[in-house]
């Protein structure tokens, strides 16, 4: 606990919720499959979306087990339970589940998706609709649902800061003590040093550029990241953490414009225009964006792009993670859970 948060009254609180939970003074509840939990200590950008893909395309297609993704669904413009996927068709647009629960039905068709304040509604809902294994993306400090695996993630870059309203941490490093895991997200092998916590498994993994898919007009083009070798590329994102998305494309491409949006920002024709304009400006060659950022905007600028042929072709751009150690560990601890 750093010195600052003994003086925290926000940071006190959080810790005693968390004591009467783990003494059982408040109650949590236990559903009737296994629940996977990936959550962090901080206020976002630590690589929970990658890993939350990651493990469920791990539960379906090596585990062959239907799984649903349970969230917040934060930024989204409803509230209450919100079924997003059944597994089968995408039920709601973007505008109504928010950015990451479309995200998730785009990469993972086969997942049951759902949004709920209400983490044990959402789940027990989930299991009305066959669920065998649920996971809880954001799902550290909602305790009221009883996990079966509980996994932290610490952003390599900033470790755990300073607990809010002083800083941007959820909870001071104490509350480590309830994961089963902790992961070392944007983990360099040369700049980092591994975590060592007690007798808990701790990986370390990095996210790297996997493939591009490239849009211009109705043309699509599924291609390697090398596609933009040498091109200068305008990077628009908005996330929590938009520097690394413009580290990532300056692997590849020779010049890098950033342009930075609020995290989780809407877009509408006024926000592509200026985007495009920029763009033109600079004299890029493409401009590109995150697969977060592209499903609300996707399909309008591809539209502008109908309009007026001269528009720059658009890049979304994927990444997916690779464990620098701890992978088989984790996916061991993930197929124990089926076997209980």
């Amino acid at each position: 606990m750093y010195l600052i948060d003994l003086l925290n009254p926000f940071a006190y609180a959080m810790k005693l919720r968390r004591w009467l939970y783990r003494k059982g003074k408040i109650k949590s509840v236990k559903v009737s499959v296994p629940v996977i939990s990936i959550g962090n200590l901080s206020m976002g950008g630590t690589g929970k979306t990658p890993l939350t893909l990651y493990v469920g395309r791990y539960c379906i297609e090596t585990l062959q087990k239907k799984t649903a993704i349970v969230l917040r669904g934060y930024k989204r413009k409803t509230s209450g339970y919100l079924l997003v996927s059944d597994g089968k068709n995408i039920i709601e647009n973007v505008d109504k589940s928010g950015d990451e629960a479309q995200l998730y039905t785009r990469e993972i068709p086969e997942a049951i998706v759902i949004c709920d304040e209400d983490r044990v509604r959402g789940a027990q809902n989930a299991i009305l609709l066959g669920a065998e294994i649920i996971i809880l993306d954001d799902g550290y400090q909602h305790l009221r649902l009883k996990r079966d695996l509980n996994i932290l993630l610490i952003n390599s870059e900033e470790g755990i800061p300073t607990v809010l309203p002083l800083g941007s941490g959820r909870e001071s490093f104490s509350a480590a003590a309830d994961a089963d895991v902790l992961i070392q997200t944007n983990f360099e092998e040369h700049k980092h040093t591994p975590l060592k916590f007690e007798e808990k498994l701790v990986a370390q993994i990095q996210t790297i550029l996997s493939r591009v898919n490239l849009y211009s007009g109705d043309d699509e083009v599924d291609a390697l990241p090398e596609i933009l070798s040498g091109e200068k590329v305008l990077a628009f994102s908005g996330i929590a953490h938009p520097e690394r998305f413009e580290r990532s494309l300056a692997t590849v491409a020779a010049s890098v414009i950033p342009y930075r949006l609020r995290d989780h920002a809407e877009y509408d024709i006024e926000v592509l225009e200026k985007i495009a304009s920029k763009a033109t400006a600079e004299k890029c060659n493409f401009i590109a964006t995150t697969t977060k950022d592209a499903v609300k905007m996707l399909d309008s600028y591809r539209a502008m792009q109908r309009k007026d042929p001269s528009l720059l072709p658009l890049a979304v751009v994927y990444s997916d993670l690779q464990f620098i150690r701890g992978e088989e560990i984790l996916l061991r601890r993930i197929k124990d859970l089926i076997r209980t």
